[in-house]
């Protein structure tokens, strides 16, 4: 599924939930197909992973997958992204799954950064964002839960898309020391693993 993830509208917005400050100088290499239009912003096919070394990205965007293939590349020697100082951020699509423990860890030893999921609506909009305590998805501003006699739904921008049953709001301050609310899931074939709520 391409993502569609407007960091136009992330950077433009002061409080997203994107725990890396993005400038329009910062020079974010996208690996994962998407519709992404925004100042320092390249997309690279799987097939130009080499120019990476001439684009000289801070961050990486992607998906969970594709940014393994490409640390496995980089291993050989084949593509050069030491540039890469700031973050990697990896796309999950609401309904894929989400990065597991061993993933997570691979990308932080093959690429040296701290490493964030973001979690898009289907349409690709940013749900919410991982902070450094790993604990939920802090929800941007405007996104919502309804809840009503059909089930939960959560409202993204103009669209509603359903919520798997074991979803909630937790509001409790996080171990980051951030106030907004994020969402936990609990564990299914797809979408999001078990995250322990602080209470």
């Amino acid at each position: 599924m391409p993502i569609a993830l407007n960091l136009s509208r992330i950077r433009a917005r002061r409080y997203s939930t994107i725990p890396v400050p993005i400038s329009p100088q910062t020079r974010i290499a996208s690996i994962t197909p998407n519709k992404i239009e925004t100042g320092q912003l390249r997309r690279f096919l799987s097939e130009q992973w080499e120019e990476l070394e001439n684009f000289r990205p801070q961050i990486l965007l992607g998906s969970a997958s594709d940014l393994q293939k490409l640390a496995s590349i980089s291993e050989t020697g084949a593509v050069d992204i030491t540039s890469v100082d700031t973050a990697v951020l990896a796309a999950t699509a609401w309904d894929a799954a989400v990065m597991t423990d061993v993933e997570r860890v691979v990308l932080w030893q093959a690429f040296a950064v701290p490493v964030y999921e973001l979690l898009l609506s289907p349409a690709g909009y940013l749900i919410g964002s991982e902070c450094e305590a790993h604990a939920g998805w802090h929800l941007e501003p405007g996104i919502s839960f309804v809840r009503s006699s059909s089930g939960t739904t959560l409202k993204v921008k103009q669209t509603r898309e359903r919520v798997p049953t074991a979803a909630s709001v937790e509001t409790a301050v996080c171990a980051c020391g951030r106030r907004a609310p994020r969402m936990m899931v609990e564990s299914q074939s797809h979408l999001i693993r078990v995250l322990a709520a602080t209470a």
